[in-house]
């Protein structure tokens, strides 16, 4: 098994790159800055999920890709506004989705991994690819003996066909996996 130090972060920021809504006119908080970009660019919303994770300890950062939503299109339209943005202009977002050194699968749902095969040509990165085992599981639910009905969740297969395409990139993530990054 491939373990992982993680040291103790002393700073979290994420930045949610593909959500199913998006509204420009939402203020800043003490918790939240807005990607405020200048019309005629705004961010694009569809189904799905995406978020660019970075972790700060000491002098050290680093930075995830968690999911990737549906089409790629809306996940690579909003990571490049993000420079672009009031938020990074002002130093108030610190992290960049160049900085990205591994790519995160919370579950095998299409709307949440389908995007990565775009982003990833799109950057030209080999990244690592985490993701629990699960998501190889085809899914289904059993009515009787005689009767089961194959659930939408179809992201197992591609899951599969990444693991073999990218064997010495994916890190299989279960309960008990032990992580180190840096140090």
């Amino acid at each position: 098994m491939q373990s992982v130090n993680l040291s103790e972060a002393e700073k979290m920021e994420v930045t949610i790159l593909v959500d199913n809504y998006s509204d420009l006119l939402l203020q800043d908080t003490d918790a939240a800055r807005r990607m405020k970009v200048m019309p005629p660019q705004a961010p694009m919303a569809e189904h799905g999920l995406a978020c660019l994770v970075s972790v700060y300890a000491g002098d050290e950062k680093h930075t995830i890709l968690m999911d990737a939503g549906i089409t790629g299109t809306c996940l690579l339209h909003n990571a490049g506004l993000l420079p672009e943005s009031m938020g990074v202009k002002t130093g108030a977002i610190e992290h960049q989705v160049a900085s990205v050194e591994a790519v995160v699968l919370s579950h095998g749902h299409f709307d949440h991994y389908a995007g990565l095969p775009k982003y990833l040509v799109r950057t030209g990165k080999r990244l690592p690819l985490v993701v629990h085992p699960g998501a190889f599981v085809e899914r289904r639910i059993k009515f009787g003996p005689d009767f089961t009905v194959p659930m939408h969740c179809t992201g197992w297969m591609a899951i599969n066909r990444f693991a073999q395409a990218m064997p010495d990139q994916f890190i299989l993530n279960s309960v008990g996996t032990t992580y180190q990054f840096g140090g």
